[in-house]
């Protein structure tokens, strides 16, 4: 019972780090993103001081955007929780479905890259959301050695976990804030 206490109280951690997240803001590239990629990208790499601030008409149109894509992701994790619920006792199937919804985030990553915005702020939280996944890509790393067990995921596994938790909570407040203020 205590092991599956540890890991239901793990896992939606883990899950919702794939949501979002934030670092120091850097507009740094994100790895592994081939360069050709890069160039054909949105304009993700602007760093948002360059960008408009507190233009209403550019805020609600980057989040037009954003908002649909993260919506979908986090119904993808909700259903993927509802199916870690499902077979929690099953070390190896959790194993799968958090290394299926790691594969996932690629896309989202992608379609996130490809985007344009005008506003400093929703600019800001894309940069928030890009880096939270290069934080996923470590956590992927971990969950993909043939050693790791969920029950006992190790320490570097909950540091980076409640790393990303907490950047998810900041992301979430100042997307609220945002969609609060600009009607969406």
């Amino acid at each position: 019972m205590k092991k599956t206490y540890r890991i239901a109280r793990i896992l939606p951690g883990v899950l919702l780090l794939l949501l979002s997240g934030c670092d120091n803001g850097s507009a740094e590239a994100p790895e592994n993103v081939p360069a050709a990629e890069q160039a054909k990208s949105g304009n993700w790499q602007v760093k948002p001081e360059t960008l408009t601030s507190g233009r209403a008409e550019d805020i609600k149109a980057d989040l037009s955007q954003l908002n649909p894509v993260l919506n979908k992701s986090n119904e993808e994790s909700i259903r993927l929780l509802n199916e870690i619920d499902k077979v929690r006792n099953d070390r190896e199937k959790v194993k799968t479905i958090l290394i299926e919804n790691f594969k996932n985030q690629s896309d989202i990553e992608q379609n996130i890259l490809s985007m344009t915005f005008k506003s400093a702020e929703v600019q800001t939280i894309r940069i928030q959301i890009l880096s939270n996944i290069q934080l996923a890509r470590k956590i992927y790393g971990i969950v993909g050695t043939s050693g790791f067990d969920i029950a006992s995921p190790g320490d570097e596994f909950k540091q980076l976990s409640a790393k990303s938790f907490q950047m998810q909570q900041q992301i979430g407040r100042a997307l609220d804030d945002l969609n609060q203020k600009y009607g969406q």
